[in-house]
Order: C-alpha cells, then structure tokens, then sequence
C-alpha cells in the first residue's frame, strides 16, 4: 500500500531530506495532511466528525423534578472531546555529532538517545506504523492508542534570540563553515571542565531543530490540538547560557518555547510552570527567567554544596543551584531549587519532593502550562547521574503533574545518557501522558539529609508560598525576640531537679569548644568520687510532644510536654546509694541562628561523633579515672549510646567497668579494637542491649545473624519502638541486670591468686598491676605519689610494693581482698595504720605506671626526631608530645629529685639557713619533696598530659608570692621571647612566661632535643642574668626548678625580711593549696580565679588542677 509519507521511523542510511523542505498540503479521508503523514488533529474535536451525540433529557418533568424546584436551572457541561497525546521527533537531530573523529569511545550525549526512546515507543505500540491516511479515523474511533505526530521545524532567528544574544547564535551558525580541523581543536578545548561541550558541522541545523520541535509541542498543547505532548528532540538545552553554549547544550530549548507561548498567546498562557527534574541544575534556564514573575522554574537536582555539575559560575553574582537561590526583583519566589546534598537518591525522595514542595507551590501558583525539562541522568543505570529513580517514580511524577494546567503538559527531552535507562524512563512518561494509570509505587523510604533538604527548601520559599510556612518561623526573628532553645530551657528544668532532690551539682568542663557545647550537660552526685559503685548515664535530649496550630506553626505551652525517662533511673541508683553521673548530649550545638539562617539541622554522622568522643575521653581523664570507684556502669540511650563505644576504643577502661546498657532506635555500632583483642568478647559478657523493635538489624535473617557477633554485643530485640517506650517497658528488668553486674564485679575485685593458672581477666590485671610496683625504676613515682595523698607509708606496705621481702611475698600469696585482710597486714606492723582505700591508689597509680611502659616504646621520638622534616604536620605535633612526655618522666620522676638539691643550699638540715627556708616554703620538710613537685607530679599521673596546661601550672607554682627585681625580669622576657620564636611555638610574647622557667632553663634534655636551639654561649647569658652562674647550672629540671625557687626566696628574704615568725604565710598557703586539690580531685564545682599575679599578668585559660595563687571559691552552679 502506498502511503502518503516517510515511515515513522528511519534508519541511519535511509534518512530522508524531503522532510526539510516540504510543505505540501493534501486531502486525506476528508482531514488535511501536511503532506508529512501527519494529520491535523483539531478536526477530531469537532462532534460533527466524530459523530458525538447527546441524549436530550425533558428536565420539566414531573417526574424528575418537584414543583418546589421550578426556579432552578441545571447547567449541564458536555465533556471535552478526548484529543490525542502529541510526539514530536525527526531524525535530523542526529546529525549532531563531535567533530573530533578520534578513537575515543562515543560521547554520553549519543546521537543514538533519541533513537532508542523513538524504538522503545514504537515497540510499545505507542506509535503507528501503518498507512497515514488510516491513523485519523483510528484516533477518531481511540484518541489515546497512539501518539499524534507533531512536526519539527527549525526555529527562526527571531525565535532563539528572544533570550539568546544575536552573538550566541551568529557564532553556532558559524559552524557549519568550519574544516574538520578547527572543528577538531574546539572540540579539544570545549570539552572539558565546566564548558563540557562537543560540536560538528550539522550542530546548528539540528539545535535549530531541536528549538523548532520544542516551540512546536508547546504551542499545539497551549492551542489545544493535542491533550498534552512529548518532544524527544536533541541537543539539550537547560544549560545553554543567554550567550554561551554550556554542558552538552546548544540553545536552550524549553525557556525558547516558553518564551515564544507567553508572545503568541497572552490571553491563553499567562503563567507558565517549568519543571526541571535532570539530575543536573539547569542553570541556563534558572539565570534567563530569575526576575521573571510569569515564569515559575522548579529545579530538582543533586547540588553537592556546589561540586556537582555545573558547580559554581565563575561570576560569584551568578545564582547557582543552591536552595537559597529564589529569585530576583520581581520573579521573587519563582525560581524554586531543591539541590540535594549528594547522589544516590532514589524514587522515596523525589516523590518526597513533589509531595511536600513541588505540587503544594504548582498547586498554589495555578499556571496556564506546565513544561517539563525531562532529563533522565536521575534513572536507575545511568551512571552519570549515579541516582536510583525508577521508571514508575517517573510515572507518578508525570500524573502529579498532568492535575495541574487542565492538564496541559509539554514533555521535552534534555539529559539522560543511559540508553536502556532513558527508553524505559521515557516511555513510562509517554503512557502516562497518554491516559494509562501511573505504575504502581511501594512507599518508599526517604534518605535522613535528603528530608533536611526538602525542610531548608521549605525555609527558603516560605516568605513567597503560603503553602510553606506551616511549620515554618524566622529564626533572625527568634534572635532579635531573645528567643532562649527549647532544649536549653528542658535541661535548666533538669538541672533543677536533680540538684534539688538528688544535690547534683554540674560539672566543670574547661576546654573552651567543650564547654560551649556541653555547659550543665554533665551533672554529677555529690562524693561521686568515694562511691564504691558509680552509674554513667549518657542520653539523648528529654523528648518533646507539642501539638502545634496547623495555620500559625505555634506551640502553646498547655500542649506541649516534656517525656524524660532517664529520671527514674536517676532516682533508682541515688536510693541504692550508686553514684550518678548524667550526661545530656544535645542534638545541635550551634547557635540559634546559623550564618544562613537556614533550618538547623540535628548533629550527625562525624560530627556528632567527634564531639562525643572529645567530651567521654575529657570526663574519663580528668574526672572518672581519679575516682576510687572500680566498679562503674555505662548506660547510653539513643543516639548517645555512641559514647559508650567511644569510651571502651578509646581508653583501656573496660578492667573497671562492670557491663553495659543501652537502649538503641539509631545505628548499631560494633564495639571492636585493633589494640585489644578481648573487648568484643568482653562486651558480649557484660552488656545489654535492647534494639527497637522495627529496627533495620531485624528485617532478615542475615542482619539477625550479624547484630548476634561479639561486637555487637548482648543484643535484645525489644517490642516497642520508641526510645522512651523501650527505657519503660524494660525498666525492671534493667534495675535488676544493673543490680547483678554491681554484685558481680564486686566479688571479683580484688581477687588475686598468685601462681593461679586460671585466674579470672581482672585477677591477671590487678595482678600485672602491682607486679609493675616491683620495679625499682617505678618505685619513685609510686612511693610520692601514696605519701603526697596519705603521708608517710608504713614500712610493711613499701615492702608490698617493692615485693623485697620473703614476709612481703607471702603476704601477697594469700590474696587481697576487699573483707579485713589489709587490716590484718596493716596491723602486723606497729605503725599507725592506712585508710582501707590505699590498696586502690596503689593499683591506679600501677596502672599509669604500666601505661607509660607501653606508650614509650611506640613513639618511637628518636627516630621520628632525626626524620622530623619529613614528618607531616600531625605527625610533627604528636612528635612533640612524645618527646615533652618523655623529658617530664625521665626528669622529674626517674631520677631521685629528694637528695640532689643545688648545691648553695645547706646539706644539714639543722642549719639556720635550712630552718630559715624550711620555714618559709608552704609545704613538708624536703624529706618528703618540695610541694610545688608534688604537685606537678600528682597533675602529670593523667594519662594525656596537655602542653600548654602544664606549663602554665608550674610557672603558677613556682612564681607564688616570689618578686623577682625588674632587670631578671626584663632578662627573662628578651631571651624567652626569642627562644620560643625559634622553636615555632608561636608568639614569643604570648608564650614566654609559660615557659621561661621550665623550657628554657634545661641545657641538658631539651636543647638536645628541640634542634639544639641553644647555644652555650646562651645558655650562659641565661644563667648570668638569673644570677646563678653557669658553674651552677642543674642537671635535671627538678635541680632546676629547686635553684629558681631557692632564688627567688633569697630575694624575697632580703627585699621583705621574711622570716619563720611570720607563722601565717605557712598556714594560708597550706589551707589554700590542699583545698583546690582535693576539691578538684573530688569533682566539685569550683572556679578558680587568679588573683594578683606577681608580674602584673594573668592567665585566661582554666585549669583543672593546682592553681597555687590566689584562689577565689565560688560556689555557684
């Protein structure tokens, strides 16, 4: 049969050219055909045609209406005649190939794209492939089993330049006259970075048709010739620039078309709403419409904060695809960008989108037509794009749609580069288009960020839609109010009632980032630090019940309620006299009003746990490890649970710790390390861990296998759902199992057996522990530290310790306990006895010892010294640690700092000059070591010792009441100044007096070891100007400090006349000094301020221990 038109679809080599030029018209069945095989489809609305009749109903009669209706007039609507779906495509838009005949692999932008969507569309049946003249009285009879073909055209230079520049299209003209070879070199130099651009010599026939079948298909839809319609046309266009070609795209097509409809059809099309939902920002499109009122643009793309393709124009007063982006002068609010913060999105969030952003502003904003800039790069198999939308996500989002407009769409082609992906895609979207019901869609899940997303997107718009501000207010405006964080004002009311029924106080976190974050989110028992058993409850913030009005957004208290479970746990363990420490981590710790004023999300992922990490290691160090209790359990609710896991890998405290509880809705974490191989099997001993019961770990069997591995621990599926259901459905049972573990460490503690082959874990620790006192090496460290805390030690416990004794020995064979056997030992010797407690401290004190063993070997600081320029900034900084770590042990507590005094001062202790200085010193007689070391020494037990902390602390120690005369001074500053300048620490000023006295004055370690600094001839300058002479210059830093201080007491003699009848100096440096100690040991909340500092300069920073100036208590909380 003969028809009169080209096949529907043509090959590759039987392309046919008479499309361009024909424009006959000719008579088909009665209908007019373009002489294309197309038939105009406006005469299928015509009843005459279609033979459409209606049944004439006598709306008068009695029958069907009463007579107490004779005034009413029922108006009956006909029913639109049904058109068919437009397609517009022709095979000229192939012609647009790279101009590069290179060997590499075909570009993404495939001229074959269109082609498979044309294939796709025919092998559906979606297309008619049969006689021309057959397709009208086809679609008379069904106007949805077939698409209606619409013609291309190339669009008209005054067409494009309604928004392109004459310029942008002169120079795609010029084109079609380049050589191959300077087609070749553009093409190398296009296609790559932002410009990401091919060309070829029939570039600008087909992006001129690619324009032409977008205003085509626009203006059939708008003129109503067809129901709605799809252009499958190429090269893109929603990159394409006003006056460059960008990103694959030549002309922008659909703003053109759009552009054109507003022209030709002022009454018909007034508002027109673009829907761009390529996985690409269309930033050509968003920048030709952003102060355009009757356009609205809506962008759903993968933003990336910038990094994602097209990124950021080099003209920062460009708009990008940020959310914040809504427009400009009067086309405010009508550009709407949903850009997410990364690939991998999936159907869940894009109908996330629609649903609660793009249909409530579309429905709100009522347009003429809807354009949809159909790029498919976001499909399932596009690796491009790199997301998972499926092609019944893209169904639903067409139907959405089709609501809008009386259901005039206009569906144009940009991206999509997977060919399968974009032909399943495309045809789902032309089914749907055609009248089939949209592909049926499981709720899907939506990704925690991508909810953030659409929440800030809400912010953004909600000063334009009023369909955004439900939930919605200014945070500025909070500010400016005063407005105090909910969460603030709950933990004040937390705090109040644990100090007021339990007289918990808040503990003192003095890193500054910490204590802006955490300020009153740890609080405390009092005496925590003497409780046999301790309780460290680490939770999420209380939880929040509020019924908000649904059209203003507010809360009003009388509906709002605060749920903390976490209470009864508190009361449970304080009536079982269990020390409590409650630990809140709050959700966001930035201020109310971030730098964009934007919604501020909840802290998660690195975040959350780099904070978490930073506070648990902090309250560990200074706090927990100084307790006398070792019997400790962690209990962590919700998202805070992750401090527990940070807690067991971060520091060797699991031999203290008596189990774990946790009640679980988040992420499941396992608790492993590579350091030490028995904690995952310890943790699945000692936990419990209840898990909600729609958790992810339970939806088959393989994640039930996994979650039941050691490192997940004690896992519990429980029944309910919810954090606060879970803390009071197991509450109970929980009291009961924390009960147990209590009981349980307590009958293992202190349990050694000597020569026991199967002696418990802890036995062998406690064990190791006290071997480690046998050293001698450690014998000094261990010796000060008991006698600073309890004074002398009777000589039988110095033989425990030293194990130097056949009556020592066969003390320890017969086991410590914690019943009366220390007393037994104690009372063997008639010496006074010890508190029942020593045994503890010598264990701690053996453990530190034991830590420092195993920390030295793996720093490996001499070797790392001689490479240190190789060594990367981190590495550089944790080389100096080490070495600053290990100059304090070896210096100050390695060497015997009792008898080696500088040699000025007298050898016999009855002297008159000894008595005079004996006197004078706040502390022991030298027997027992200044007390300005021992303080620094019980400061430096910590396991972490902090630079800058400690030198501050002993230039406080060593400068108390001592005035040393204006030219030392002066002395001092010159040469500090410059030494710290060498060393890179920073400003010289800033830093010379933490470290004149104690860097600076060691010519035997630390010039050694800080690049040798210094020379001897500086060296002697120094001594020369501390008046003590080079002849004198100390060995170790303990002589060193020992000269300075005898130094400046001479000084202070001679100046002053002070002498041992000044009985009250001696007392009020006693009272003071042993205060701030034991109230710092004890973890109560006292602040220290510096008062009068000796040279007329004071230290901002807190410390936690031993401020021997001036001290001022306060007791508020």
């Amino acid at each position: 049969m003969e028809t009169l038109g080209p096949p529907l679809l043509l090959g590759d080599s039987d392309l046919d050219m008479s499309l361009h030029e024909n424009s006959q018209v000719a008579p088909i069945n009665g209908t007019l055909s373009n002489g294309n095989g197309f038939v105009d489809p406006r005469v299928l609305t015509s009843t005459e045609t279609a033979h459409l009749t209606y049944d004439e109903q006598n709306y008068d009669d009695d029958n069907y209406m009463s007579s107490s209706y004779e005034d009413m007039k029922i108006i009956a609507t006909p029913r639109q005649a049904y058109l068919p779906t437009g397609c517009c495509y022709d095979d000229r838009m192939k012609l647009h190939a790279s101009g590069d005949f290179s060997d590499n692999g075909p570009h993404p932008e495939d001229p074959r794209r269109i082609e498979s969507i044309m294939r796709t569309f025919k092998l559906a049946g979606l297309l008619y492939t049969g006689g021309a003249e057959k397709l009208g009285k086809i679609l008379e009879e069904a106007p949805s089993k077939y698409m209606w073909r619409i013609a291309a055209r190339e669009a008209r230079k005054d067409e494009i330049c309604t928004l392109h520049t004459s310029m942008h299209y002169e120079w795609v003209k010029s084109l079609a006259y380049k050589t191959s070879e300077q087609l070749r070199e553009m093409n190398i130099s296009m296609d790559v970075g932002r410009t990401s651009l091919y060309v070829g010599l029939c570039t600008y026939e087909a992006a001129l048709i690619s324009a032409g079948g977008a205003i085509e298909t626009c203006k059939h839809v708008v003129e109503g010739t067809v129901r709605n319609a799809i252009a499958v046309i190429r090269p893109p266009g929603h990159h394409a620039e006003a006056d460059a070609a960008l990103g694959f795209c030549i002309f922008n097509n659909v703003p053109i078309a759009a552009k054109i409809c507003l022209l030709d059809y002022p009454e018909k099309c007034k508002k027109i709403l673009i829907v761009d939902w390529d996985i690409h920002h269309g930033n050509g499109t968003q920048n030709m419409f952003y102060d355009d009122p009757n356009v609205l643009y809506i962008s759903i793309h993968v933003y990336d904060n910038g990094n994602f393709y097209p990124g950021q124009p080099e003209d920062r007063s460009i708009p990008d695809g940020g959310n914040d982006k809504v427009g400009r002068g009067a086309g405010l609010g009508k550009n709407v960008n949903i850009g997410w913060h990364s690939q991998g999105m999936g159907d869940g969030e894009y109908m996330a989108a629609f649903q609660e952003v793009i249909m409530p502003i579309a429905q709100e904003y009522d347009p003429d037509l809807v354009i949809i800039s159909a790029g498919f790069d976001a499909a399932a198999g596009d690796e491009l794009g790199g997301c998972f939308v499926s092609p019944a996500c893209y169904s639903q989002m067409t139907h959405m749609l089709m609501s809008l407009a009386d259901g005039k769409v206009a569906v144009c082609l940009e991206g999509g580069y997977n060919l399968s992906a974009i032909s399943r895609s495309a045809l789902a979207v032309a089914k749907t288009l055609m009248g089939e019901p949209p592909i049926r869609l499981p709720i899907p899940s939506i990704n925690t960020k991508a909810a953030t997303v659409l929440q800030e997107v809400r912010f953004y718009q909600s000063p334009y839609w009023e369909c955004m501000r439900s939930g919605m207010f200014s945070y500025k405006e909070a500010q400016f109010k005063g407005a105090v964080r909910v969460d603030d004002v709950v933990r004040d009311y937390q705090r109040n009632v644990l100090s007021k029924n339990h007289r918990m106080v808040s503990l003192w976190i003095q890193r500054h980032q910490l204590a802006r974050t955490f300020d009153n989110q740890v609080m405390v028992t009092p005496m925590i630090n003497f409780a046999k058993k301790v309780l460290i409850i680490i939770h999420d913030p209380a939880e929040l019940l509020a019924a908000p009005d649904p059209l203003t957004a507010q809360v009003s208290t009388h509906n709002a309620y605060v749920v903390d479970p976490v209470l009864g746990y508190i009361e449970w363990a304080v009536a079982n006299e269990i020390g409590v420490m409650d630990i809140n981590i709050p959700w966001n710790s930035e201020p109310l009003v971030s730098a964009t004023g934007s919604y501020p999300p909840r802290s998660t992922g690195f975040e959350l746990e780099n904070e978490i990490k930073d506070l648990v290691c902090y309250i560990w160090d200074n706090f927990i490890d100084l307790y006398a209790s070792d019997n400790i359990l962690l209990m962590g609710a919700g998202d805070a649970y992750l401090a527990v896991k940070q807690l067991l890998t971060s520091r060797d405290c699991r031999h203290r710790i008596a189990g774990v509880l946790a009640f679980i809705t988040g992420s499941l974490r396992p608790v492993k390390s590579e350091t030490d191989s028995g904690l995952s099997s310890w943790y699945k001993s000692n936990s419990e861990i209840y898990v909600a019961g729609n958790h992810a770990c339970w939806t088959d069997e393989e994640n039930i296998r996994k979650v039941k591995k050691q490192r997940f621990g004690n896992v519990v599926q429980s029944e309910e759902k919810s954090l606060v259901r879970m803390l009071r459905r197991h509450e109970l049972r929980a009291k009961e199992w924390m009960l147990e573990k209590f009981e349980e460490k307590t009958r293992e503690d202190f349990v050694m057996t000597i020569g026991d082959e199967n002696a418990a874990p802890d036995e062998v620790f406690i064990k190791k522990s006290l071997g480690i006192l046998s050293f001698p090496r450690y014998l000094p460290i261990i010796r000060q530290a008991l006698e600073n805390a309890y004074g002398p030690i009777p000589s039988l416990v110095k033989l425990v310790i030293s194990d130097e004794s056949t009556k020592a020995k066969s003390v320890i064979g017969t086991g410590i306990r914690r019943d009366n056997t220390l007393d037994r030992i104690l009372k063997v010797s008639d010496e006074p006895s010890l508190p029942s407690h020593l045994l503890v401290k010598m264990v701690k004190f053996g453990r530190v010892a034991s830590r420092w063993v195993e920390i030295f070997p793996q720093f490996r600081w001499r070797v790392d010294y001689q490479n240190r320029r190789f060594l990367r900034p981190h590495e550089q900084r944790r080389l100096r640690q080490a070495i600053y770590n290990y100059w304090i042990y070896s210096n100050l507590f390695h060497d015997d700092i009792y008898t080696n005094f500088n040699p000025d001062l007298p050898s016999d202790p009855d002297s008159q000059h000894a008595t005079m200085f004996m006197n004078f010193m706040p502390s022991p007689p030298p027997e027992n070591g200044d007390h300005r070391l021992r303080l620094i020494q019980s400061f430096t037990t910590i396991e972490i010792v902090q630079l800058k902390e400690f030198l501050q602390h002993v230039v406080k120690l060593i400068e108390i009441d001592l005035y040393p005369s204006d030219s030392t001074i002066q002395a001092q500053h010159n040469f500090t100044s410059q030494a710290v300048e060498k060393i890179a620490w920073g400003d010289g000023a800033q830093y010379r007096d933490l470290v004149r006295d104690l860097l600076k004055y060691n010519p035997v370690d630390l010039v050694y070891l800080y690049d040798q600094t210094f020379t001897k001839s500086e060296r002697a300058e120094y001594m020369c100007a501390r008046e003590l002479g080079s002849n004198h210059t100390p060995a170790t830093l303990g002589q060193a400090i020992l000269c300075i201080t005898e130094k400046r007491r001479r000084d202070e003699l001679e100046s002053h006349d002070f002498s041992y009848s000044h009985p009250h100096v001696k007392h009020h440096f006693h009272q003071v000094m042993y205060q701030s100690h034991d109230s710092c040991v004890q973890g109560e909340n006292l602040k220290f301020g510096i008062a009068d500092h000796p040279d007329g300069e004071s230290y901002s920073e807190d410390h936690p221990f031993n401020n021997d100036d001036k001290i001022v208590f306060s007791d508020d909380i």
